[in-house]
């Protein structure tokens, strides 16, 4: 924080010495291995979505950077703006490529994860203990072989974290500033990480609130992240405008809404609401083999029969209003049961073997290098079987232990501005999820580094409450 003088408080520094340094290294080379490992079982890509985003990305490559030639509202440009600019630069070679920088960010991610847990219990220990738990974790860096946003927007989400509560401790508006243009950044790769920014506008209000500065300083410091992020954001607000008359980061809300209301159980499995949105969408659907419960091929048909982007999920969403006006009990019903099951969910395993299914899939990469060795994927699949995330025991007790840890956090008033910031990120991103989506382990992946720092922090805090520990 700032001194009544208006200068800015330097942090405590870092014990460098020679035991740290060694503890440093060996989990630093650890984790790298880990991830050296996962990258060595090979570039196959299982999901729908990554055909999608590198389709986006060859439009980036050729010069198509606000993406005109590929009109669509319900994606962010952030990632294919990410894969165009490594297509651009590696060519055949970029696939490869995106995956080493995806696994060094997942790398980075558990640095910052390890700062964090410092900067809050000033404790090596805690610190090494947190990142040690990091280098354990194996089904979220799998992630990183994969052309998804999980890898990427989860360290700019701990990053936003991290520059958050060091712009707390010290009050400067221009560590606001960079914490507000990171969390642009990380929401046009995610849009899901808009769910951050109410709990940084919180903690910023409330930097601005304990300042002894002056009032034009506080002003300052309570506008400087939601101006930048704002700013951030706004260039492809006008693009929407430009191509869809609509000014907005995206437009998904129909076909997500549509996902959670009409989907089977944990969805609300809503009844077909009768009314003249849906009468429209039965009628632009006709009789194509499809199940209308499902959004996507919803969505595909409804475009096939002539709308354009915005105009499918506007129609999406006027149907699902219908059904949740219709059924409002059952719809808040399955919502609620969605945010248990957020947390209930584990990771499930996914085939990394090429099977011929997918071969047509597999063409939209057939000018890349992709490094695939069969038996040492087999191998990693079979030790795979044994990562925690996998486990519904050891999911729950790491579920339980953060769950503890935050409460821990918030208890102590040295902890509790951190612990107060997390702990609304964890609920608002919760209560998002459950409301638009069938919530997975993929969408909860990203908030597994908070996880591990209210758990190691929030121990480590209860242990020095009861202790001469001193907390900073």
């Amino acid at each position: 924080m700032k001194s009544a003088s208006g200068a800015c408080e330097r942090p405590m520094p870092f014990p460098w010495t020679g035991r740290v340094i060694a503890l440093v290294t060996v989990l630093a080379l650890a984790d790298l291995l880990k991830h050296l490992a996962l990258m060595a079982a090979g570039q196959v890509q299982p999901w729908g979505d990554s055909t999608v985003y590198w389709r986006m990305a060859d439009a980036v490559a050729q010069g198509d950077w606000w993406l005109a030639e590929h009109p669509v509202a319900y994606r962010t440009p952030g990632y294919p703006w990410f894969l165009g600019l490594i297509r651009s630069l590696t060519g055949e070679h970029a696939l490869f490529v995106t995956v080493i920088v995806q696994h060094l960010c997942v790398w980075l991610t558990s640095l910052v994860t390890a700062a964090m847990t410092w900067q809050m219990t000033r404790s090596v220990r805690a610190m090494g203990f947190a990142w040690a738990v990091c280098v354990c974790s194996t089904a979220r860096p799998l992630y990183a072989n994969w052309l998804l946003t999980e890898s990427l927007a989860t360290f700019l989400l701990v990053l936003t974290c991290w520059l958050s509560l060091l712009a707390w401790h010290c009050g400067c508006w221009k560590r606001w500033m960079f914490a507000g243009f990171v969390l642009g950044c990380g929401v046009l790769v995610r849009p899901s990480l808009l769910a951050a920014f109410p709990a940084m506008l919180i903690l910023e209000l409330w930097s601005a609130r304990k300042s002894h500065s002056g009032w034009p300083c506080r002003i300052l410091v309570a506008t400087a992240a939601p101006v930048m992020f704002s700013l951030t954001l706004l260039p492809w607000c006008l693009r929407n405008q430009l191509l869809f008359e609509r000014f907005s980061l995206v437009v998904f809300t129909g076909r997500e809404l549509w996902t959670a209301n009409f989907s089977p159980w944990p969805g609300a499995h809503l009844d077909d609401p009768e009314t003249s949105a849906a009468r429209e969408v039965h009628q632009r659907i006709g009789a194509a083999p499809i199940d209308w419960r499902h959004n996507w091929s919803t969505a595909r048909a409804l475009a096939e029969s002539g709308l354009n982007d915005v105009a499918v999920d506007e129609l999406m969403e006027h149907m699902a209003r219908d059904a949740i006006a219709r059924q409002p009990w059952r719809a808040a019903g399955c919502t609620f049961a969605r945010c248990a099951t957020f947390w209930y969910c584990w990771e499930w395993p996914t085939d990394l073997i090429e099977e011929p299914a997918d071969i047509r899939a597999q063409r939209v990469y057939a000018d890349q290098y992709r490094w695939q060795s069969p038996g040492w994927t087999r191998t990693m699949m079979a030790l795979m079987e044994w990562t925690p995330e996998r486990q519904r025991f050891t999911s729950l007790l790491g579920i339980l232990l953060a769950g503890t840890g935050l409460i821990w956090l918030v208890a102590l008033p040295a902890t509790r501005p951190a612990g107060v910031y997390i702990a609304l990120i964890l609920l608002a991103t919760t209560f998002l999820t459950a409301t638009l989506e069938i919530p997975l382990y993929r969408y909860r992946c990203g908030l597994e580094p908070l996880l591990i720092v209210a758990a190691v922090a929030g121990l480590w805090v209860r242990l020095a409450s009861r202790s001469t520990i001193r907390l900073p």
